[in-house]
């Protein structure tokens, strides 16, 4: 995760910056070609965990608490350092947890999905409890879109419903889609550094006139019907073994 999420972000930063510019030959030059955008996906993550009740918007400090989510944040400042130090016209999007068709099937949603199909143990870390907002894939490409049509070019923005589930509630709406029994659930050794909260205002985005149209009891039923079609994929997938 370091070496993509730093390293890569640096050689996209340095590509754009060196292919964009209107004069190439002047390391100075902070005009670029007329239309370009250089727009980083990033979580919510980089804020880390937040208390009940509390929400990070876009003004609030980077406090990554486990090493991935530092790894994200850090491309996060790198963005905003090529755009203070070049002028790039670089921005950020901080989306919540995703979902929907096609997800890598060690994901919780895709995985849990396939085994309850299958009818096999949900493996599910600790209590279960942990709180996450959850957005279906085609509304996250259209915020990125209503971003890079209409948003700041050099600004960032949150991504996500507004509305939040714990894991196992998640797992329960599993359940009941395919028809199986929460007896299926086994809880197990919690995961270091797995954040108990993420919660963003996302109020910003609003303001451009997105708003999720995908409803979570569609959004997985959806998911579910792409999973019972594609479980053979599912199961030759790489790091699903599990399955």
């Amino acid at each position: 995760f370091f070496a993509v999420n730093t390293g890569g972000t640096q050689a996209l930063l340095e590509a754009a910056r060196r292919c964009w510019s209107a004069d190439p030959a002047d390391p100075r030059c902070r005009s670029y070609h007329p239309g370009v955008r250089f727009l980083q996906v990033s979580t919510d993550e980089v804020y880390g965990p937040q208390g009940p009740g509390g929400r990070a918007d876009e003004t609030a400090p980077l406090r990554p608490a486990n090493p991935y989510a530092a790894s994200k944040a850090a491309a996060d400042l790198a963005v905003g350092a090529w755009r203070e130090t070049y002028g790039l016209p670089a921005g950020v999007t901080r989306c919540c947890n995703n979902y929907g068709p096609g997800q890598y099937p060690e994901k919780l949603i895709p995985l849990m999905a396939a085994r309850c199909l299958l009818g096999l143990p949900l493996p599910l870390y600790g209590d279960g409890l942990q709180t996450r907002s959850w957005l279906h894939v085609e509304d996250h490409c259209a915020a990125l879109e209503a971003v890079l049509l209409r948003g700041d070019p050099r600004g960032c923005y949150n991504v996500g419903p507004g509305c939040e589930s714990t894991n196992l509630d998640m797992v329960r709406l599993l359940l009941r889609l395919t028809g199986q029994s929460e007896t299926l659930v086994r809880h197990v050794p919690d995961r270091p550094g797995h954040d108990r909260r993420y919660a963003m205002d996302c109020r910003k985005l609003a303001a451009l006139g997105w708003a999720p149209q995908v409803p979570l009891q569609d959004g997985l039923a959806g998911t579910v019907d792409w999973c019972r079609a594609n479980g053979g994929r599912l199961q030759r997938a790489p790091g699903a073994a599990a399955l």
